[in-house]
């Protein structure tokens, strides 16, 4: 009997234990998710994503040696495009025209990988990323009412985060999951999400982002279509009342932005070239053109794009303001392929295509379940990225970790802790599978 007690007791404490991990982890997460947002409360090289990386990677090296045996399974889908652009990007280094942005390039998206891999790793159940994404939304509405003060100033909003085009692009990227919510929350709580989903519209259409603009477009443009085909015939008319009326928004929103923004106005945007991204695009493919192969390495176009734009004739961007800095492509498919050649190119939308086909596996088998909102977020972010220089953003190293683990984590309920653990050998488990209390568990949408 005392060898018994000891037993036990040994157990419960490992068990203690287990849950203090987890918890840990969690919280790490949720503020992995956060620091996205105060990105623009920086002390000189410290910022709050770099912080947060670095914890990250202590904690990726503690569960490691903690569990080798369960060791990192992720999808291949989006495990190997990673791990090839990851390899060619450290390639480019060979060929590469600038070391120092070579170098400067490599580890900003080992930062991001250090989320991915984390995101990939430490999620240990569906009833986890439910929560981070709730985490993510919550983030995304604290930021907007700072937005909107922001822009009684006259200034683009930018949040927290201290640039106007990624603190759209975030904000936008929460619209889906506060949908969600609205939709699967009945009564107050269905208010206060269509109040924050006002309120995010709001915050996007102050930073002035063209970008997310046409991500606001393209997710409405989702929503409908998605919205009107799904479920029962009073859950479908309910949805399909919903994302009219979300349509009708977004035509309101356009006008509203081309009558009282200038950014917005069609003439003035093609007059300045798009605020001087289509002469960046055109010095860009310049530059490809010099090296069509291979490109100019990693971080090769910045350091070299003041003396592009300034002796391309018809430029209408000023020169000279970016002449000693240097300015990024601003088009996540042209500045891989700028920078990394065809096969850069080909890898980066191998990633996103990987990305999207593991999470849409995920919204059809569950398609009451918050993760479904994952394919629309990357769809929002697809559609900024024609504007923005965003291969190694951790919102989408983010996502590529939730979409390398969805899969292998069972569709347990919150009263089975033990059922919630990942199950990384079996990704295709049927729904039918399940044990019957989680299958009834679910609701229509």
């Amino acid at each position: 009997m005392p060898a018994l007690s000891a037993a036990a007791g040994t157990l419960s404490r490992g068990v203690a234990v287990s849950g203090v991990v987890r918890l840990a982890c969690e919280v790490l997460l949720h503020g992995m998710v956060l620091s996205m947002f105060v990105e623009g409360l920086a002390a000189g090289p410290i910022s709050s994503g770099r912080v947060m990386a670095v914890l990250g990677a202590v904690a990726i090296t503690v569960v490691l040696l903690g569990r080798p045996s369960q060791g990192l399974f992720p999808h291949p889908w989006v495990a190997v495009p990673a791990v090839l652009l990851t390899a060619w990007t450290i390639v480019s280094g060979i060929w590469a025209t600038e070391r120092g942005a070579w170098l400067e390039a490599v580890l900003e998206l080992a930062l991001s990988l250090i989320f991915f891999v984390a995101f990939s790793l430490l999620v240990d159940s569906r009833a986890m990323v439910h929560r981070l994404l709730v985490g993510f939304a919550v983030g995304a509405c604290l930021a907007a009412p700072v937005a909107l003060v922001q822009v009684t100033t006259g200034a683009r909003a930018v949040g927290l985060q201290g640039d106007p085009n990624t603190f759209a692009l975030y904000q936008l990227a929460a619209l889906p999951v506060v949908v969600f919510l609205a939709f699967r929350r009945p009564g107050w709580p269905r208010v206060a999400w269509t109040g924050a989903g006002v309120l995010l519209i709001g915050s996007v259409l102050a930073s002035q982002s063209r970008g997310a603009f046409l991500g606001l477009a393209v997710v409405t443009l989702w929503l409908l279509w998605n919205g009107a085909r799904t479920g029962a015939a009073p859950a479908a008319a309910r949805r399909l009342v919903s994302t009219v009326a979300g349509a009708v928004a977004l035509v309101v929103a356009a006008v509203a932005a081309v009558a009282f923004l200038p950014r917005f106005d069609l003439a003035s945007t093609l007059e300045g070239g798009g605020t001087g991204r289509l002469d960046i695009w055109r010095t860009a493919v310049l530059a490809w053109w010099e090296q069509p192969l291979l490109g100019l390495g990693a971080g090769g176009y910045e350091p070299v794009s003041g003396q592009l734009l300034s002796q391309t004739p018809g430029v209408a961007l000023d020169p000279y303001s970016v002449l000693f800095e240097g300015i990024r492509v601003h088009n996540s498919f042209l500045e891989p392929l700028v920078e990394q050649g065809p096969l850069g190119l080909v890898l980066w939308i191998s990633l996103l295509a990987g990305i999207g086909l593991a999470l849409e596996g995920q919204r059809r088998r569950y398609r009451d379940e918050i993760v479904g909102a994952l394919v629309p977020m990357l769809l929002v972010f697809v559609a900024a990225s024609l504007f923005l220089s965003v291969t190694a953003n951790k919102l989408i190293w983010i996502m590529a970790g939730l979409a390398a683990v969805l899969p292998y984590l069972r569709h347990a309920s919150e009263d089975d802790p033990a059922a919630d653990l990942p199950d990384r050998h079996d990704p295709h488990q049927s729904p039918s599978a399940l044990p019957a209390s989680v299958e009834t568990s679910r609701e229509t949408p």
